[in-house]
């Protein structure tokens, strides 16, 4: 790691590595990322997630999109690799979207009928697993409107009230679990308001780059005077600068550690300050 940063370490392994003038900032060690993902491992949500898991006897995507039945849905690991075999592709792709859904509590169903909408505006530009990975070896541009994290995240209609909502945290996560289980060529961060909270203290001290506290957060207010294409575009605008500033602070520690680990460890450590 090529920098001048004063790390206070810990032979426990139990104790996390710490930014010295911080006090209780967690470091992007090496051993803060093995630590947290046994952690990560542990947790009951993603847990059964990581690993090629099948749903549940009984279970269906295309019966279930909206309601499990108390039925286990898979991981979103199994029906990616289904996807690979011969494997109906809609019926994994569709699992898959109620998988990411389901483990990362993005809510898809506030929309009216979200994730088989979802599903099918994947399905319409990606109609098999090829296409599917050839969209996600696409570098992110938040100005590339046929990018697969801008159509995911387009307004849908929500329920129960006037108005869109949109699902940039699903969009990001998705083209995450996708992009590692196909082995895709790009990798993509996962848009999380923890880590878009701390994540300005982090480039100040990785990058020296002092921001705006919000540098990097989705703010309600700022979208009062916006049309819906604004807002669309205000939310892959600051994804484009939260994720670029993780990939350069992963630049300048050598990628010691990955995206997903980079976003647990901030997660795990600050989840307790949501705002």
């Amino acid at each position: 790691m090529n920098m001048s940063i004063s790390i206070v370490k810990s032979d426990n392994p139990y104790v996390l590595d710490y930014i010295e003038e911080k006090n209780t900032m967690p470091a992007l060690t090496r051993k803060n990322a093995d630590f947290i993902e046994a952690v990560v491992r542990l947790d009951s949500n993603y847990a059964k997630d990581i690993l090629y898991n099948p749903p549940s006897d009984g279970y269906d995507p295309e019966m279930n999109v909206s309601d499990s039945g108390g039925k286990f849905c898979g991981s979103s690991e199994y029906w990616f690799k289904e996807m690979m075999k011969e494997s109906e592709y809609y019926r994994c792709l569709l699992g898959a979207v109620i998988a990411v859904d389901t483990t990362n509590s993005t809510h898809l169903e506030a929309c009216l009928n979200g994730r088989k909408t979802v599903c099918d505006i994947i399905y319409k530009c990606a109609p098999n697993v090829e296409s599917l990975i050839d969209k996600l070896n696409e570098p992110f541009n938040p100005n590339n409107k046929d990018h697969l994290i801008s159509l995911i995240s387009k307004g849908l209609p929500a329920k129960g009230k006037v108005g869109l909502r949109y699902n940039i945290s699903f969009a990001t996560k998705f083209c995450a679990y996708a992009a590692n289980s196909l082995d895709a060529s790009e990798r993509y961060s996962k848009y999380d308001d923890v880590v878009s909270d701390a994540l300005p203290e982090y480039s100040k001290v990785y990058l020296n780059e002092p921001h705006r506290k919000s540098q990097y957060k989705i703010m309600q207010h700022k979208q009062k005077k916006m049309n819906e294409l604004e807002k669309h575009q205000y939310r892959l605008d600051v994804f484009g600068e939260y994720s670029d500033c993780i990939k350069r602070i992963l630049e300048k520690i050598d990628y010691v550690i990955n995206r997903d680990e980079l976003d647990h460890i901030i997660w795990y450590a600050y989840k307790g300050d949501v705002k």
